[in-house]
């Protein structure tokens, strides 16, 4: 008889308790991540052509999230490109971003940009930027085609 208690309470908590899921379906993906001012506004946008501003980058994130069209997945992320005048937010960046994301300098963030840093990767990491500021490699764009600077 205890036993049935046991169970009953079990499947009570089990069937209560909140449920933190999301539908795969649900989840973007994120391979490539692009942070810029405009004024005073921080701009980030990414490869999914997601799109958030705000007065902060955390406003800035909140802003992504709530407009996206599921669950915005940034654990995803290999690829970051900072605007020169966005360098001082690594340290915040590395609360959200893996360490290990590939950082260089630019604006672009189509998927035709993931793919070129997918073959070409800046070999700059998150971490690394914000232990010291190493020489960033500069991504540009002409007549279609990707080009990275060292």
């Amino acid at each position: 008889m205890k036993r049935i208690y046991l169970y009953a309470a079990l499947l009570a908590a089990l069937t209560l308790a909140p449920k933190s899921t999301a539908d795969v379906g649900e989840l973007l993906p994120v391979e490539l991540i692009s942070i810029y001012r405009v004024g005073s506004e921080i701009h980030v946008e990414t490869d999914l052509g997601l799109r958030g501003l705000g007065e902060s980058l955390e406003d800035a994130m909140k802003d992504l999230r709530s407009m996206a069209p599921g669950k915005v997945f940034l654990d995803t992320a290999d690829y970051l490109i900072l605007a020169p005048e966005t360098l001082d937010l690594a340290p915040e960046l590395l609360k959200t971003l893996r360490p290990a994301t590939q950082v260089c300098l630019g604006l672009h963030t189509d998927a035709g940009a993931a793919q070129f840093l997918s073959a070409h990767a800046p070999g700059v990491t998150l971490a690394e930027l914000r232990t010291g500021h190493p020489k960033l490699p500069i991504l540009t764009q002409r007549e279609a085609v990707y080009h990275l600077a060292f």
